[in-house]
């Protein structure tokens, strides 16, 4: 479509009609043109440095130059004084790139297209300019300018985006609201050189059309590219992005100055942006772009809620609840292996409104990963709901502890990441579950359930659980944990023999101590928070922790513990000397003999880390053969050696052709006894390329 309005007086300013031939051999046929006027230009303050204020003329080095007209030699600049950008100038016109020829002299006459004004250097064109410093003009032009130019090809409008007015804050999903700024990138087509196809373009505007198809923002033509405008007008043209070899036109903005499209008072709903361009021949091409007005929305989703991480095959699935939000773009998914330092696994691009579940297939064993997820909306900016509690995952195959999480989202105490970080050894696997026991439960592995129970006295424990507790050691834990024996008609079914009679609440500053002859005997931490612990006066067996006044705070019998407090509450040594002790009583140790190293006698040390490709790895063995497995943050192996026995401070170098397929970032290093495969240690290390 032919657009008019884009070609109303263009060529109506122009008071030069003089036509030239080409300032090369042969004089009247087209040569490639490598740039055209008014490019941007990289520069001494960046890639949007200046306006190209010339045409340049594909021309090898060491071919004549010639003037375009007859006339006195204006200027001379040397490649002594000015390098790569000495030049030659006749009256209005300059050719630069040139080594002038040594003949010549300032006042000097010279004859069009007969003497030899210099010859081309090693950049391989003549940067061609028609006018004097500062008044340039176009020397491709519909009347007057070089000749002859057939230039049949339409310009390209390569895409359309839109960003807030002034920023490079780019609107999500072409949503917009307020003032918006409309960035395109294009390029001419100007001949079939080798650069001829990636030029700049001669004029580009813009309208908007609403749904209907009807214009509600007539054309507007900002950028037409007659005459060279001031340099300082540069960045008002091009937005960040552009640079020698590529455009990018913020078409909303005047040439002298910022503007933009203002929907602020638009009804919201879809319009359709068409940008315009031209060359000097009429060659013309759009591109239609939709997008929508909206009203501005900064209200983030609700954290997503997690169901369950369960083995799977030889992986592991993750599982959670739909967010309900009418505007909900998606899920993020974060994974750490220290709740430090977190990594973006999978984002909305992925995981839609619609997932509800993901599958990590092939995990290493023994690497305990920990996830949490994150909620993102459709707004104009999305926005990304707060974090989810922590699930973690440790795959193993044979020994497991299941992490059964009871709380609310809004009464969460310990995460069932922080309670798995407190289990101390790489000997059982952890799988994570929430409000439900699946049918698909493999239950033949687990070797302890730990339930977190919160503030959630209030609520039962799932039917399902019920039978799992009576079979497998369980230990539960939360703030007024003990009241569900009380109330709770799951607990009531067991028969255990506590004769409990509840305390008040307590709300005192005080510390918790182990019974003796028990798990938690010469046990002994601070406590904080206690206003929301429920204590109990006495009992007729049982006990295994009391607070300062003597009243209960933990019940023991057979395979059951329940501990009317949550971990966080404890002192940091409390809660590892805490969780160490439970570990300890229900789970069965690795057996050793004499002849075998204790994992202890492992040490395992990098140097240097963050590691390099000329770095190596320290290990000390105490003489026992060992595996080393370097693990990638996925759990994939990228490197596996044997460690021989009778080595100390053995010093690993990287294969290079290893190391050439890495990326940066962080890996695990991994050392098993060969003599005991359940003994090893695990550290982190960051590769830096």
């Amino acid at each position: 479509m032919k657009h008019a309005l884009l070609y109303i007086s263009v060529f109506v300013q122009w008071t030069w009609g003089q036509s030239y031939s080409w300032p090369c051999q042969p004089f009247d046929q087209a040569h490639w043109v490598n740039g055209t006027f008014c490019e941007c230009r990289s520069g001494a303050s960046g890639d949007v440095d200046h306006f190209h204020d010339g045409l340049d003329i594909d021309l090898p080095a060491g071919n004549a130059v010639y003037s375009v007209i007859d006339g006195a030699v204006y200027s001379i600049g040397t490649a002594d004084d000015y390098g790569i950008n000495s030049w030659v100038r006749v009256g209005r016109y300059a050719y630069v790139h040139v080594i002038p020829n040594p003949i010549l002299s300032v006042g000097m006459q010279v004859t069009a297209h007969q003497t030899i004004l210099g010859w081309t250097n090693s950049w391989n064109h003549i940067h061609f300019k028609d006018g004097y410093p500062g008044s340039e003009i176009n020397p491709i032009r519909q009347e007057g300018g070089i000749t002859p130019l057939n230039d049949p090809y339409d310009p390209w409008v390569n895409d359309i985006r839109f960003y807030i007015d002034g920023t490079q804050t780019e609107f999500a999903n072409r949503r917009v609201y307020g003032r918006v700024d409309i960035v395109s990138r294009a390029m001419d087509h100007t001949d079939n050189g080798p650069i001829g196809w990636d030029n700049g373009i001669y004029q580009i505007g813009y309208e908007i059309l609403d749904s209907a198809g009807t214009t509600i923002q007539p054309l507007r033509t900002p950028f037409l590219f007659d005459q060279i405008p001031s340099q300082s007008y540069v960045h008002n043209v091009y937005a960040p992005g552009s640079n020698t070899s590529t455009y990018r036109y913020i078409v909303t903005n005047h040439l002298y100055g910022n503007n933009y499209l203002d929907v602020t008072t638009w009804p919201t709903g879809e319009y359709t942006a068409r940008v315009i361009t031209a060359d000097p021949y009429f060659n013309l091409d759009t591109l239609d772009q939709t997008f929508t007005v909206t009203e501005s929305d900064t209200t983030a989703p609700q954290p997503p809620r997690w169901i369950s991480a369960l083995s799977v095959d030889n992986g592991f699935q993750l599982r959670w609840n739909r967010n309900a939000e009418p505007d909900l773009a998606g899920y993020r998914l974060y994974f750490s292996y220290d709740l430090d330092d977190w990594y973006l696994y999978s984002d909305e691009n992925d995981l839609t409104p619609g997932t509800h579940q993901l599958t990590i297939e092939s995990f290493a064993e023994n690497i305990t990963i920990y996830f949490r997820l994150t909620a993102v909306d459709a707004a104009p900016f999305p926005n990304e709901s707060r974090p989810s509690e922590v699930f973690p995952f440790r795959k193993n195959v044979q020994n497991q502890i299941l992490i059964y999480d009871l709380q609310r989202p809004n009464h969460i105490l310990d995460s069932p990441g922080q309670v798995a970080n407190l289990i101390p050894g790489w000997n059982y696997g952890v799988q994570t579950l929430r409000d439900t026991i699946p049918d698909s439960l493999n239950t033949t592995s687990i070797q302890l359930i730990i339930v977190l129970a919160g503030n959630e006295s209030e609520r039962n424990l799932p039917s399902g659980l019920v039978p799992l507790i009576t079979s497998i050691p369980t230990w539960i834990q939360g703030n007024r944990a003990l009241d569900i024996l009380i109330s709770d008609t799951t607990f009531l079914s067991l028969q255990m023999d506590w004769n409990l009679f509840p305390g008040p609440l307590s709300d005192d500053s005080w510390t918790v101590a182990g019974e003796t002859n028990t798990l938690f005997q010469n046990f002994q931490s601070s406590l904080n928070e206690t206003d929301t612990l429920r204590t109990f006066a006495d009992s007729s067996g049982g006990l295994v922790l009391r607070d300062q006044s003597g009243r209960g705070l933990g019940v023991w019998q057979d395979s059951l513990l329940v501990i009317d407090f949550s971990l966080n509450m404890l002192s940091p040594a409390g809660r590892t000397g805490c969780v160490t002790r439970v570990i300890a009583t229900f789970l069965p140790t690795v057996s050793t003999s004499a002849d075998h190293a204790l994992p202890e006698q492992f040490s395992l040390a990098i140097y240097p880390n963050p590691f390099n490709p000329n770095g190596t790895l320290s290990i000390n063995t105490n003489h026992e053969p060992a595996t080393l497995s370097v693990f990638n943050l996925l759990g994939q192996v990228v490197l596996q050696t044997d460690i021989n026995p009778g080595t100390n401070n053995h010093r690993i170098q990287f294969p290079s052709h290893t190391l050439s397929q890495l990326s940066s970032g962080v890996y695990f290093v991994k050392l098993t006894s060969v003599v005991d495969p359940e003994h090893s240690l695990t550290k982190k290390m960051v590769y830096l390329k």
